[in-house]
C-alpha cells in the first residue's frame, strides 16, 4: 500500500509540477483546442480591427452630417433667395414678353394699314424711255408755247399802236 501512497504522490507531484510549467511550442502546436482558441482570438483580433475602421468612417461620415447640418440654415437661406430672384425675374420676363407682343400687333397693324394705302394693281415693268418720240413732244410742246408767246406780244404791240393812234385823234390840238 505504501508503494501505492508513493505513487500517487509521485503522481500528484507530476501533476502540480506540469500544471505549474509552461507548455512548449510541440504540445501548443499539437494541442487542437489551444488551435483553435488562437485562431478565434485572430479572427476576433481582425473584427476588431475592421470595427475600429468602421467606427473612423463612421466619425468622418458623422462630422460631414455635422458640418452639412450646420450649414443648412444658411443654404436654405440662400436657396429662398434665389428663388424670389427667379420669380422676379419670371415676372419682368412676363412683363417684356407681353409689352413685345403688343409691340409687334401695333407694328404689324401699321404695316396692313401701310400695304393698304399703296396697293399695286399691277405689277411695275420697266419701259425703255423712247427718245425721239420724247423729243417731237417736247419740241412741238415748245413751238406751240414760242407761237402763244409771239402772239401775244404781237397781239399787246397792236393794241397799244392802235390805242396810240387813237389816242392822237382824240387829242385837242392847239394852234397859235
Amino acid at each position: 500500500m505504501r508503494q501505492l501512497k508513493d505513487e500517487k504522490q509521485r503522481i500528484e507531484t507530476l501533476i502540480n509540477d506540469e500544471m505549474r510549467s509552461e507548455t512548449t511550442q510541440e504540445d501548443r502546436q499539437a494541442n487542437p483546442g489551444l488551435q483553435n482558441l488562437g485562431n478565434r482570438v485572430e479572427t476576433l483580433q481582425a473584427q476588431l480591427n475592421a470595427a475600429r475602421s468602421d467606427l473612423a468612417d463612421t466619425e468622418r461620415s458623422l462630422s460631414q452630417v455635422r458640418k452639412v447640418v450646420g450649414d443648412l440654415p444658411r443654404v436654405e437661406e440662400r436657396v429662398q433667395e434665389l428663388n424670389h430672384t427667379q420669380e422676379a425675374t419670371n415676372r419682368l420676363h412676363a412683363q417684356l414678353f407681353e409689352k413685345l407682343k403688343k409691340a409687334e400687333l401695333q407694328l404689324s397693324i401699321e404695316r396692313v394699314s401701310a400695304e393698304s394705302r399703296y396697293d399695286i394693281i399691277t405689277s411695275p415693268r420697266l419701259e425703255k424711255s423712247r427718245t425721239m418720240k420724247t423729243l417731237a413732244i417736247r419740241s412741238a410742246l415748245g413751238l406751240f408755247v414760242g407761237l402763244m408767246l409771239a402772239a401775244m406780244l404781237i397781239a399787246v404791240r397792236e393794241g397799244r399802236r392802235v390805242a396810240g393812234i387813237s389816242m392822237d385823234y382824240r387829242r385837242p390840238t392847239f394852234t397859235r
